[in-house]
């Protein structure tokens, strides 16, 4: 799920985090299924970006740390890096673990550092920690560039795949059709054998008769 969140959803979002003390009446949604994808409120209330895999506890979970983490209601696609992996010791996500490593390979944020609580599934908390800064400036339009090519090749990808379905289900299709074909060909000879044979059967058994009366 790509988690580029609008600036107003974060603002929100990190307003919640902060004010952990004051209480929540509204928690987060702990099932998702139905609103998949989609940036969701209630009573005026901001609730998490959510797909079926994924959900999030109430903020009011974290209130146990010390030092309450920035929350961000959207968990950003990361890719494998030798340099940044693993879990980082400076902070705690909502379960008091350390967070994992993650590096961002989607969008805007291509490239950044962030954190994110080291439990996956349905067993992951809103805890979410920005390392780096938002690229600025000529960096981020072509960063935003690259993104923009990057979503049209995955589009072009997906076609193409979809394409490939389609053809090898043609393919299927045509194999079956041509089975089923070759075993009516095959029914077909076999009841005109058995018509022969017992076209054969009866001429001789007549034979033998008008043979018996002469």
């Amino acid at each position: 799920m790509k988690g580029c969140t609008s600036l107003s959803g974060k603002q929100q979002a990190g307003r919640r985090g902060a004010g952990a003390s004051s209480s929540s009446s509204h928690p987060l949604p702990l099932n998702g299924c139905d609103l998949a994808g989609a940036d969701m409120t209630k009573d005026g209330e901001p609730w998490a970006k959510i797909t079926g895999e994924v959900r999030y506890m109430d903020v009011d979970f974290c209130k146990g740390t010390e030092n309450l983490p920035e929350f961000d209601w959207g968990i950003p696609l990361s890719s494998p890096d030798a340099a940044f992996n693993g879990t980082d010791k400076s902070d705690h996500c909502c379960h008091l673990l350390n967070p994992a490593r993650r590096v961002c390979s989607d969008g805007y944020d291509y490239g950044r550092r962030f954190l994110i609580c080291p439990r996956e599934g349905y067993d992951t908390c809103a805890y979410l920690k920005w390392v780096d800064k938002e690229w600025q400036g000529r960096p981020r339009q072509v960063i935003g560039k690259l993104a923009e090519e990057n979503v049209a090749l995955q589009k072009f990808v997906f076609d193409k795949d979809a394409e490939i379905m389609r053809l090898r289900e043609e393919r299927k299709a045509m194999i079956m059709k041509h089975k089923k074909e070759i075993r009516t060909r095959d029914r077909r000879e076999i009841w005109l054998a058995c018509l022969v044979c017992c076209s054969a059967l009866l001429y001789g058994v007549v034979a033998l008769v008008i043979r018996g009366f002469v």
